[in-house]
Parts: C-alpha cells; structure tokens; sequence
C-alpha cells in the first residue's frame, strides 16, 4: 500500500531536532555552490579509461544523508509515480505538498542508483533544490507539531511517556 500525504508528514514528525539541522547546514552548502556542484567522469585517477559516472560535491552527498535521517526518502512505487511527468521543473514544485517533494527526492536519489546522473540532471533543472525547499517551508511550518512528536530519549518511547504521564495524575 503507498503511503498517504499524511503518513509522510507523520513519518518525518519524530526526526531527531539534530538530523534536521544537519540536513538544514548541508542545504545551505549546496545552495552556495551554484551552479550546480557535479561532474561526469570518464577516468580513473590512474588514467585509464572507465564507464562515465558522476560525480557530486560533498555537500549533495551531506543533503541525501540528511534526507534519509529525517525519514524524507518514502517507500513507495517511485518508477509508476505520475508527479515525476507532472513537476518537469523546480517551478513546478514550488508550491507542491511536502509529501510530493518527499516523494520527488526519493524517485531522484533512487533513480540515481540505476542511472547515473540523475541527481545532477535534477540539480540542473531546479527540481531537486525545489523540493529540498518545500520541505524547509513545511518544516518552518511545522515548528509546533514538530515539538509534540520529538522522539522519547533513549530507552523511553512515546507511548511510556505517556503511560507515566497517566500513572502521576
């Protein structure tokens, strides 16, 4: 069963304040490198000839980590998804829910791992930053809810924070 708009945004309540202000630091990194920071190559350092990849900055490889702590990247059917046709361009995404831009980055980063170049080509267009800003605003946005969904500290889930906010009333 795909996940709905709602189970995204829920997913991503319990993230960890520091996980998001490491994808945060890494955001603002690859916004300062633009143009954007990758290269197809062709060689090995040795010289020899290879199979063209790509290569990306740090700060791209920094974003996708984030993404993936901050429960972003989705579990869904990424090649069958209609949005890939229907945002062409970061302007498309400008004002897209967050669950399409969380489903954007992960059809991008998992279609990275069978062709080459896909997170540059999206880097190119727009659509990857787009996205990676639609979640900032929803992350602005969500300051409040945020707080009420924070993950228990070690040892302690939501759920016996709860039962032991029953047992001391």
């Amino acid at each position: 069963m795909e996940p709905s708009d709602s189970d995204i945004e829920q997913q991503m309540l319990g993230a960890q304040p520091e996980h998001w202000q490491l994808l945060w630091s890494a955001v603002d990194d690859l916004l300062d490198e633009q143009p954007s920071p990758w290269e197809t190559r062709m060689t090995n350092a040795d010289g020899s000839l290879c199979m063209p990849y790509a290569v990306y900055s740090d700060a791209v490889m920094r974003v996708q980590q984030g993404l993936f702590l901050v429960n972003s990247l989705v579990k869904f059917d990424w090649p069958k998804w209609e949005g890939v046709r229907n945002y062409q361009d970061g302007r498309a995404l400008a004002g897209a829910p967050v669950a399409d831009a969380c489903r954007m980055l992960t059809a991008i980063t998992r279609c990275e791992r069978h062709r080459d170049g896909t997170i540059g080509r999206a880097l190119d267009d727009g659509r990857f930053q787009a996205a990676v800003l639609c979640l900032r605003r929803w992350y602005d946005d969500t300051a409040d809810l945020r707080d009420r969904h924070v993950s228990a500290p070690s040892g302690r889930s939501r759920l016996s924070r709860w039962i032991g906010n029953l047992r001391t009333r």
